[in-house]
């Protein structure tokens, strides 16, 4: 679930102007207290001095303290600020097609005008497969994008055969194993789940969270986020003693990380 734009209490200093004059509100990202105060003017302003100054685009998608994305409504303001800097660019420039892909993922996550971000995506995907080729992670990856909008407008079948295409592309070009792969096997789990069809979610999730122990082993928040979506289909599978059995793992490896 995506967080809002949280007013903080009066009084609170903007981390950046240290000021509290004017909306006070907290940063989009792990960061609490003082260290999550800010002007969402001010962090704009400082997403583009970083830009110029050190060519650090990450910082309209994180946070130079944390590390942690930003989410909610601050997120969309970040990303929306940073395309308009490059959008006026040649539509094959890489920085230019990274933030309107940013942008396009935001509207995604905050249901923010989703016919725009269908035709910001599929003008991410053109491009994409043009400049790197239809076998590339990035062109698969904005694929996987677009097939999870497709499915959120309700055009499940479609969205469905293309998580499906998917998987079996970039298995074919960058194996089981790489990090699109496994990306491509959960989100077309999470179809089969959200589409009802819990015997190939359970089966597509277990084998993703195999790969994810091989790859980052049970501590890594994504093992710990996959186990999570296991329980869940588990329990709606009815296997009861089953699930409570991974749930106990499941807490355990919460503690661990806390």
């Amino acid at each position: 679930v995506e967080r809002s734009t949280h007013v903080l209490d009066p009084g609170m200093q903007c981390l950046i102007c240290l000021s509290d004059e004017g909306e006070v509100v907290q940063k989009g990202c792990h960061c609490r207290s003082d260290n999550g105060a800010v002007h969402l003017d001010c962090q704009i302003e400082l997403a583009k001095h970083e830009c110029e100054t050190r060519n650090d685009w990450g910082r309209w998608e994180r946070c130079g303290m944390c590390n942690q994305q930003y989410d909610g409504a601050v997120a969309l303001s970040m990303a929306t600020a940073g395309f308009s800097l490059v959008e006026s660019r040649d539509r094959d420039d890489p920085v230019r097609t990274h933030a309107l892909l940013n942008l396009a993922c935001e509207k995604v996550n905050q249901f923010d005008d989703m016919s725009k971000a269908e035709e910001m995506l599929h003008e991410v995907l053109e491009t994409t497969r043009r400049v790197r080729g239809p076998a590339d992670e990035k062109t698969f990856y904005t694929t996987l994008v677009v097939a999870l909008l497709t499915r959120r407008l309700g055009r499940i079948a479609e969205g469905l055969a293309m998580h499906k295409e998917v998987v079996e592309a970039s298995e074919r070009a960058l194996g089981k194993d790489h990090r699109v792969s496994v990306a491509a096997r959960a989100q077309l789990a999470d179809a089969y789940h959200s589409g009802g069809q819990l015997d190939e979610a359970y089966r597509l999730q277990t084998e993703s969270l195999k790969t994810l122990e091989q790859m980052y082993g049970k501590d890594h928040t994504e093992w710990i986020e996959a186990m999570n979506e296991l329980v869940v289909i588990v329990r709606e599978l009815g296997r009861m003693d089953e699930a409570m059995q991974l749930s106990t793992e499941l807490l355990a490896r919460r503690k661990r990380v806390q």
